[in-house]
């Protein structure tokens, strides 16, 4: 019996460190690759080599590097480094400091497809050098996108620039015209919001733009890869922290084909749209509305509009909903030094208010808490995150509280109690 229990044992532990040595093994293969594109361009495209100290991090917090740290947490195993990410900070697809390093920081598991996975990589890989390259990022948002007449006329910009990518000459200059057109209307709508468009085309447009840039060899695969970029877009029911990464790709891919050297003039305040429209010399008509009126059935306007107002009908029940939540009944803590990962796809503007977090891990001076379900609201100011009460009631543990909705765990010296003032509950 020992001497079966003592093979079992040999198996088990023989198996698992097949699978580490197997996994070392995937992980070795996927930075090579990613160095191998970064060694090809080698500054061709921003001046630098872009190769940059990775960490690869799954739910529980295993991290596979390419680098060794500075604090020597990391154990080498094969060629790569093996080691734990800390449970104070949160993980999301980023730049993180940490163990005395600056890394990129991307989520396991990984895409499958290699296209898709080398991609990514060296779209995290430029936000490493972004500051460096004076492309710095400021705090934005584009709430404004979540109302009807913001995506028609985003989508209409997008329309009319996927047209120009299948066209040459006057006939793409003039499609380019038309989705200048469309995007200065849009803007003349919500002129509160032109900063932070800007801002975040630059911030996730031109690292998805070079992603593709450097892992796409092929004008028609490129092309190809824009399509299905576009489609998916299209069919996106938030577009609030995402839709920049489909527009950055498409106005880089046209100001390369205009064969001027425009990343030099790039800087954290340009205007993709006024950069494309000096390249391709283009000029807006004075009356754009007009304009946008007589040019937008070219570009499928009627379904578009049908499809964005069944959407808007299902969104002011929801926002409706998510006001009363988030506006009666809550917990609000302070955000001081907030470390935050969330899911790009669920998260809701509640304008005047702030954004709503469908799912989410905050790490805060206070603790750690997750939200999941209705999610929590940051405001705008980033300096408070609000969580329904829920079915939280006082009770003994008053460290580690889990309701329907949210986990909150507390550090030492900090306290959930009600504010007697304002009726509500927060941390101190």
């Amino acid at each position: 019996m020992k001497d079966t229990i003592l093979l079992i044992c040999v198996i088990f532990f023989s198996f698992r460190t097949y699978a580490q040595n197997d996994l070392s093994d995937i992980y070795h293969g996927y930075f090579k690759a990613v160095e191998q594109i970064c060694k090809k361009d080698n500054g061709k495209l921003w001046g630098i080599n872009l190769y940059s100290p990775i960490l690869c991090i799954d739910s529980l917090r295993n991290v596979w590097s390419n680098e060794p740290d500075n604090e020597n947490k990391f154990v080498k195993q094969e060629n790569i480094y093996r080691g734990k990410y800390p449970i104070d900070k949160s993980v999301a697809n980023s730049i993180t400091e940490v163990y005395g390093k600056k890394w990129v920081m991307v989520m396991v598991p990984l895409p499958e497809d290699e296209l898709e996975r080398n991609i990514l990589f060296t779209h995290e890989i430029f936000h490493y050098w972004q500051d460096s390259l004076k492309l710095i990022s400021f705090n934005y948002n584009n709430a404004h996108l979540e109302q009807k007449d913001a995506r028609i006329w985003l989508k209409m910009e997008w329309l009319a620039l996927s047209k120009a990518l299948s066209t040459e000459g006057e006939e793409r200059r003039m499609c380019i015209e038309d989705a200048l057109c469309f995007r200065a209307y849009r803007r003349s709508l919500y002129p509160d919001y032109v900063t932070a468009e800007n801002a975040f085309e630059i911030h996730e447009g031109i690292p998805q733009y070079t992603g593709m840039k450097l892992c796409i060899d092929s004008d028609s695969l490129y092309r190809a890869k824009l399509d299905e970029s576009l489609e998916k877009y299209l069919a996106a029911e938030n577009l609030v922290r995402s839709y920049a990464y489909h527009s950055g790709s498409v106005y880089g891919y046209l100001l390369d084909q205009s064969r001027h050297n425009w990343r030099k003039q790039l800087n954290a305040t340009s205007d993709l749209g006024s950069i494309v429209q000096k390249m391709y010399e283009t000029f807006l008509p004075v009356d754009i509305q007009n304009q946008c009126e007589i040019r937008k059935n070219k570009y499928s306007y009627t379904r578009i509009e049908k499809e964005e107002q069944a959407r808007d009908k299902r969104k002011q029940y929801e926002l409706a909903q998510l006001k009363t939540v988030f506006q009666t009944n809550c917990i609000t803590l302070p955000l001081r030094k907030m470390n935050i990962s969330f899911n790009p796809n669920r998260i809701t503007a509640l304008e005047g208010l702030g954004t709503v977090y469908k799912e989410a891990r905050i790490v805060d001076e206070w603790g750690i808490l997750n939200v999941f379900n209705i999610g929590c609201l940051i405001n705008d100011a980033w300096n408070s995150v609000t969580i329904p009460l829920s079915d939280y009631k006082p009770g003994n543990d008053t460290k580690h509280i889990i309701t329907n909705d949210w986990q909150l765990d507390l550090n030492e010296g900090f306290i959930l109690e009600k504010d007697s003032l304002k009726q509500e509950f927060t941390v101190r």
